[in-house]
């Protein structure tokens, strides 16, 4: 075994191995065994990280080995965690693993920094150590920070894409974490953390973009938003006759603090067939904080299906005016099993517009004059719920 990359170029072998371990990427930090084996032909960029050129005095020859690699964690290309620039390192990866046929890529522990938007491919993964914050920090122990300009994190125009265990924040000017820009969009984000620390700001359009997709099946789990953008999913249809299939959103916390204003869902243009809230919190503390909005949508339909069952809404500002959801042209919309509160100040929970509300069970709201406020397009179709008893006014205003 080689102590470091340099160590294994620079070394004359007597006869080529079937394999090369090195010890440490970057020689001062252990990172673990990594092996490479021998490739056929010469690589495309010879300065790849993922390469190695092998030499012997003694056979006149040189041998090129490749990165061999199961689970290939960013600082095996490179990447040191401190907070630097590791944008080549993400180019790299990404790069090598998506010509290698690997799909999965682990950060490891650390605040890995981008400064220019990573295009991801079809089928490809981003795993960390989860998004819990460390004791004693407000960061995740992986973590990813932008310090690039006006543009996304990360791009892509592929499918089956997944995203767990990481924190996400902004030190630059991006517009969002994600764009999706075409496709038939199946993705899964589960166990991530967008937030506004110290010295940080706001993704300056919405944390995922959507720009005139054919989304499949999306689903959000353990996510925890805090103020990290004015919206956390921007659908926009962009003209196109597109459509999504569903959108499920499980265990989930979106909280709109000092930060500013949040939507966690604004579609426009674009059909959603299914969109489903199940144990979800919102938190309006100091701005609102809306779970669902379609206002605005042209589209006959908006949304075909709408669940939001054992959620939580909480408001503890003055914000009279304000809906937690704006509901035009959804077809079919259930609530059931929410505890809704409205600080006291908010007239209704949710606006419909030309929209029905098929099934109403078992809610319990109070400090909050009516669930709904609907215009004469709408309709109401409701169960058994349960009001605060100070609450003298219906469910329908």
């Amino acid at each position: 075994m080689f102590e470091t990359r340099a160590e294994a170029v620079a070394h004359d072998f007597a006869s080529f191995p079937s394999f090369v371990e090195v010890a440490n990427f970057s020689g001062t930090v252990d990172k673990g065994r990594i092996q490479y084996k021998p490739v056929g032909a010469p690589p495309s960029d010879p300065a790849h990280p993922a390469y190695l050129k092998l030499t012997s005095s003694a056979l006149a020859a040189t041998q090129w080995c490749v990165l061999h690699e199961r689970a290939p964690t960013l600082d095996m290309f490179g990447a040191a965690g401190d907070d630097g620039d590791d944008t080549d390192a993400f180019l790299f990866a990404v790069d090598h693993l998506h010509e290698s046929g690997l799909s999965h890529l682990q950060l490891g522990h650390g605040i890995f920094s981008t400064s220019q938007t990573i295009d991801l491919p079809s089928n490809f993964g981003i795993e960390g150590y989860g998004s819990r914050r460390q004791s004693g920090s407000e960061l995740a122990p992986s973590h990813l920070r932008w310090r690039g300009g006006e543009a996304p994190m990360f791009t892509t125009s592929g499918s089956q894409l997944s995203f767990r265990g990481f924190g996400v924040d902004n030190y630059g000017s991006a517009t969002n974490w994600l764009g999706l820009n075409s496709g038939a969009i199946s993705n899964l984000y589960e166990d991530l953390y967008f937030f506004v620390p110290d010295g940080a700001t706001k993704f300056s359009d919405a944390v995922i973009k959507s720009n005139g997709n054919r989304m499949g099946y999306s689903d959000f789990k353990r996510i925890r938003f805090n103020s990290a953008a004015s919206f956390f999913v921007y659908v926009d249809g962009q003209g196109t006759s597109n459509s999504i299939t569903s959108l499920d959103f499980d265990n989930c916390l979106f909280y709109a603090g000092p930060g500013g204003v949040a939507n966690v869902l604004y579609t426009y243009g674009e059909k959603i067939e299914v969109v489903t809230f199940r144990n979800t919190t919102v938190i309006a503390q100091g701005a609102y904080c809306r779970l669902v909005d379609t206002t605005g949508n042209p589209l006959p339909v908006a949304i075909d299906t709408l669940l939001i069952e054992t959620c939580e809404f909480d408001c503890t500002g003055s914000f009279s005016g304000w809906r937690y959801g704006r509901l035009q042209n959804v077809k079919n919309a259930a609530f059931r099993s929410n505890k809704i509160t409205g600080g006291g100040a908010m007239t209704a929970a949710f606006d419909l517009y030309g929209s029905n509300v098929t099934a109403c069970d078992s809610n319990h709201y109070d400090s909050i004059q009516y669930m709904f406020a609907k215009d004469s397009g709408s309709t109401v179709s409701a169960g058994t719920n349960i009001r605060d008893t100070s609450n003298t006014n219906g469910l329908v205003a």
